[in-house]
C-alpha cells in the first residue's frame, strides 16, 4: 500500500517490512503447525459490505484530519502519536494518510509514522492474543510478533 500512495515512502520502508514479514511468516508457519483441525473459528464480516466500507472511510477521514493537525502543530512527534493511536484499529488508514506528506518533502516523517503504526498495530494484536487467546497461542503469537518487530527495527537501524 505504501508504494501505491508514495513510492519513495515504500522504498524507504522496504528493508524493515521485508525483514519483519519474513520473521513473522516463519512464526505463522510455526503457529499453523500447532493449530487444531476443526477448531472453532469466529464469524467474519464481509470487508466489502457497506458498513465495512463506511467504517473504513470514516477512519481514513479522521486519521487524515488528525495527522494534518498533528503535523502542523507538533511536527514529526505529533504524526508518530497519531499513527500509534490510529494503528490500534488499522494501519492502512495511516499509510494512506501519509501519502501526501511523503510526496511533499516529508518523506522521513511519513515513513517513520507508518513504521510506528505497524509497530503499534503489532503490539495491539499481541494484546488481543493475550486477552482473547489460549495461553499457548498467545505466547507463540507474542513471540512471533516481537521477533518480527525486532527484525524490522534492526533493518531500519541498518539502512
Amino acid at each position: 500500500l505504501a508504494w501505491w500512495v508514495a513510492p519513495a515512502m515504500g522504498w524507504s520502508l522496504l528493508p524493515a517490512l521485508l525483514a519483519g514479514a519474513a520473521v513473522q511468516a516463519a512464526a505463522a508457519w510455526f503457529l499453523a503447525r500447532g493449530a487444531q483441525d476443526g477448531a472453532p473459528r469466529g464469524e467474519q464480516e464481509n470487508p466489502f459490505s457497506l458498513s465495512s466500507v463506511l467504517k473504513m472511510a470514516l477512519l481514513l477521514a479522521a486519521v487524515g484530519l488528525a495527522a494534518e493537525f498533528a503535523a502542523e502543530r507538533f511536527g514529526g512527534m505529533g504524526l508518530a502519536f497519531v499513527a500509534a493511536i490510529s494503528a490500534l484499529a488499522d494501519v492502512d488508514a495511516v499509510t494512506l494518510s501519509m501519502g501526501d506528506l511523503a510526496q511533499n518533502d516529508g518523506l522521513r516523517a511519513a515513513a517513520n509514522a507508518v513504521a510506528v503504526a505497524v509497530a503499534a498495530n503489532a503490539v495491539a494484536k499481541s494484546g488481543y492474543a493475550i486477552a482473547l487467546g489460549a495461553r499457548g497461542f498467545a505466547a507463540r503469537f507474542v513471540g512471533g510478533s516481537a521477533a518480527g518487530l525486532a527484525a524490522g527495527v534492526a533493518a531500519l537501524l541498518v539502512t
